[in-house]
């Protein structure tokens, strides 16, 4: 959203009181679609259109030039552009996931099933999968640690040596 247009809509609902511009700002500023997808932009572009987001907000809302972004958006509830966008990569992971859920309990359920039973089915096949992902993490962080622990391991064993090799090249001189 550019600032001729965040001042357009500035002075036309200049009247209305700070919760139902929070309601506008949040139903057509925030909807930044595919959002998700932004992986191939480079920091300096995501960097501008955060201070962008920031400078909309500002104008639109009033607040000075040189206010706090932090509390500006706390006094609003409004969230920050890495939030929005954190978000965003959040609800592309999970989306699938709850869709497969989903499809499979609909396979699953016959014609004469209740649907109680039925999201019963789809809320234990969302917890399994979301079990299951943080098992992955888990599984994955120790790993990692285990690794961690083997390379300080070598590295002690390494440093025992080249103390050994000293010494005796120290023995030899002498």
């Amino acid at each position: 959203m550019s600032v001729y247009e965040n001042e357009f809509i500035n002075s036309t609902f200049s009247r209305c009181s700070i919760q139902v511009e929070v309601q506008l700002f949040k139903s057509f500023c925030i909807c930044f679609y595919n959002i998700g997808l932004w992986e191939n932009f480079h920091v300096y572009c995501l960097n501008k259109f955060a201070s962008a987001y920031v400078k909309c907000i500002k104008i639109f809302f009033g607040f000075h030039k040189y206010s706090s972004v932090t509390n500006m958006l706390q006094q609003l509830g409004l969230p920050s552009f890495d939030m929005v966008l954190h978000n965003a990569r959040i609800r592309l992971i999970v989306l699938p996931i709850i869709c497969t859920c989903l499809i499979i309990v609909l396979c699953l359920c016959h014609a004469g099933c209740d649907m109680t039973a039925c999201m019963r089915c789809f809320c234990t096949c969302v917890c399994f999968q979301v079990f299951s992902l943080f098992f992955i993490v888990f599984l994955f962080f120790l790993l990692c640690v285990f690794v961690c622990v083997v390379l300080r391991g070598l590295i002690q064993i390494n440093k025992e040596r080249k103390k050994e090799r000293l010494k005796s090249l120290a023995a030899s001189v002498n």
